[in-house]
Parts: structure tokens; C-alpha cells; sequence
């Protein structure tokens, strides 16, 4: 019987939990050893590591997760791959992934009394003296990611054109990390080759899908020829 399911609420197919958990734990360690080899004075701050390492990895998994939302959405899975079934639990699960990582991040900066942060640097945009600009993305780039896990997780709570439009702001979210990480970070330079590689790689995906969805379908060009 023909499912009559949005594309949203599809792809409920169970993933492995512990592959979702451990991947994004060894590559922070593996980011935090990163961090000590091209900053050997940072071996000894533990927590600076941890809020370093925490950050990147929830960049990472944010862009691993538009990644995916971008190839689901790419006129060619709707038309050739199908993937969308295969890929909607891994860009739910690690959607929720990456906002745990995030408030890792958060919350050890509030935490650690040499960061300068309280809640409301880290809440409010602009409302602190380090570097406003990045830090505003970051904050902007969090607030659009609970409006994108919340309404992702409860599909039913928008019609699907309001949820569409809303859930397209995940590319929003992305570019402002993107800044937040480029601007804000002390180890930026050290990382050089990691943001530019995944600038890169999403602007071209995404260039890639709305070039695509721009473009008419052989299928609609064929109507409009037809009399």
C-alpha cells in the first residue's frame, strides 16, 4: 500500500546508535591531538581542548548534516539516487549529534572562568568584547539549529510548505559556523585547510542543488512543447 507520508517524515529505518555516538568522540580526540601538535602549549588545558575539540566536531557534524539535507533535496535523488530513505536517520541522528557537541562547547565556556564568557556573551549577540562579530555568528548559527532540530523532529507541527521553508535555513545555520569558526577561533590558522576544504565542498553542493532545481525537468519541458 502506498505510503502517504511527507518526504519529511520519512526514513525512520533504525541506525546503529553506538557508530552515531563514537565516530563524532574519536574524531574530537582526534582534533584535540590535532590541536596539541600545532599548539604544544595547549597539552596542559585540558579544557581549552575540550571546548576547541567540542566546537569543531559540532561544525563538522553540521556539515555533514547539510550535507545530506542537500543531496536529499538535489533534484537528481528525486529523479535518480533514492536515497532518501538510507539517508534521512543519519541526518536526523546526527543533527541531534552536533547540537550536543555544541552545548559541550557552550557550556564548558561558561564553565571555564579565563574564557570571559557568561551567559550572556553567549546567548546574546554582540553582547561581548571578543571579537563580537564571530562570536554573533556563532550564537546566530545555534538559535537557527534548535529551529531546525525541533521542527525536524516534529514534522507535524507545521504544514509541509511552512516546514520546507523553515528548514531551509539550515544553510543559514552552516555559513554562520562556518564564519564563527574562520573568525573566532585562536587555532584558526592551524585549521586553515579543514574550512576551506568544507567551504568548498557545501558551496558546491549547493550550488550544484539550486542549479539544478533552477533548471526545468525534461519532463516539464516536454509538457510545455506539448499542444
Amino acid at each position: 500500500m502506498p505510503s502517504n507520508r511527507k518526504p519529511h517524515e520519512a526514513g525512520r529505518r533504525e541506525i546503529p546508535s553506538v557508530l552515531v555516538l563514537a565516530a563524532p568522540t574519536i574524531w574530537s580526540l582526534f582534533f584535540g591531538a590535532w590541536l596539541v601538535m600545532i599548539r604544544p602549549g595547549a597539552a596542559g588545558e585540558i579544557d581549552w581542548l575540550i571546548v576547541r575539540a567540542s566546537g569543531i566536531t559540532a561544525f563538522a557534524l553540521l556539515t555533514a548534516v547539510v550535507a545530506l539535507g542537500a543531496i536529499m533535496a538535489h533534484p537528481k535523488n528525486k529523479e535518480q539516487w533514492r536515497a532518501t530513505s538510507k539517508l534521512m536517520p543519519w541526518h536526523r541522528a546526527l543533527g541531534t549529534v552536533a547540537l550536543g557537541f555544541l552545548l559541550t562547547h557552550l557550556t564548558l565556556l561558561l564553565l571555564d572562568d579565563r574564557s570571559g564568557f557568561g551567559l550572556k556573551e553567549l546567548l546574546i549577540p554582540f553582547a561581548g568584547d571578543y571579537r563580537p562579530f564571530a562570536v554573533a555568528m556563532g550564537i546566530g548559527s545555534f538559535y537557527l539549529m534548535i529551529i531546525i532540530l525541533v521542527t525536524a523532529h516534529f514534522p507535524r507541527l507545521l504544514p509541509y510548505p511552512s516546514w520546507l521553508t523553515v528548514h531551509r535555513i539550515a544553510a543559514a545555520s552552516w555559513i554562520a559556523a562556518w564564519f564563527h569558526g574562520v573568525l573566532a577561533g585562536t587555532d584558526t590558522p592551524g585549521l586553515r585547510g579543514f574550512y576551506e576544504i568544507c567551504g568548498i565542498a557545501m558551496s558546491a553542493l549547493l550550488l550544484s542543488r539550486y542549479w539544478r532545481a533552477a533548471r526545468p525537468s525534461p519532463a516539464s519541458k516536454e509538457r510545455r512543447l506539448t499542444p
